[in-house]
């Protein structure tokens, strides 16, 4: 499984150097290829350790690292489309795919591993088959959903002029899922004291509770957000200012009654 964790690693890290303003093809065809060499070696652990929850973790987290890639690419092209209409075939049928193919593969790649009532489940999702309780596989998991919330929603708000009402509901829904699935791990460590459901680390666990938090305000739960917020300002592990510029938490900022935001923010 090491092999397979260290390509997903390597996976990892070219991926974090692509971004909304920075778009390299070579780059992100060496991570999608990475990608693909520890799917093959993560699927070989698992299908030889069965039962062994880590090796699905880490064929999520791979997968998680492909549909960034995917979407990276996704959103340099809809730009380079915007921005030179004239050199882009947006349709994809000159070779390259299109924006909104590249959009719905990245979305079916995190819909496997993250839904364990999915027919073919994998990663999280398969984790989750094995150990409900398992803490890495659902915070991957919660954080799968909110990811296929934040595509729904920026696709919905992007075709605004033919708003399609299932659009806004699909991604209300997988923000739903996202914060039901943190609320779950958040109450591990509390119900069910052992190394398989507790971070550990503090560090670990603020993150964990900050990222819960946004998913809570991203599914309309703004009082529970605000508690978990509470709870991560008191340990000073974010400041004021990180939240108040976070777009995850924009509706609890305009809510104006928490004081971590600063006047202002």
């Amino acid at each position: 499984m090491d092999w397979g964790v260290g390509h997903a690693s390597h996976a990892r890290v070219l991926a974090d150097t692509l971004g909304d303003d920075v778009w390299n093809a070579d780059v992100a065809a060496r991570a999608l290829g990475a990608c693909e060499r520890a799917f093959e070696k993560l699927a070989r652990a698992a299908e030889f350790g069965v039962g062994d929850v880590d090796a699905h973790v880490a064929f999520g987290e791979a997968q998680r690292t492909r549909s960034e890639v995917l979407r990276a690419e996704a959103t340099a092209r809809r730009s380079m489309v915007e921005t030179f209409p004239e050199s882009l075939d947006p349709s994809g049928t000159g070779g390259a795919r299109s924006s909104d193919n590249l959009f719905a593969d990245a979305d079916a790649a995190l819909a496997r591993v993250s839904d364990p009532d999915h027919p073919h489940p994998l990663g999280f999702a398969k984790a989750l088959r094995l150990d409900s309780r398992h803490l890495d596989a659902l915070v991957g998991a919660a954080e799968c959903h909110v990811e296929r919330g934040k595509m729904t929603r920026d696709s919905f708000q992007l075709h605004s002029e033919n708003p399609s009402s299932s659009s806004g509901d699909a991604s209300k829904a997988h923000f739903a899922r996202g914060w039901a699935t943190y609320r779950v791990a958040l109450e591990g460590p509390l119900l069910f004291p052992d190394d398989r459901v507790d971070p550990g680390w503090a560090s670990d666990r603020l993150e964990m509770a900050y990222n819960a938090a946004c998913a809570a305000c991203l599914a309309g739960d703004l009082d529970a957000g605000e508690r978990l917020l509470e709870s991560v300002v008191e340990c000073d592990d974010e400041t004021r200012e990180a939240i108040a510029a976070d777009a995850d938490l924009e509706a609890l900022r305009l809510r104006r009654t928490f004081a971590g935001v600063p006047p202002g923010g």
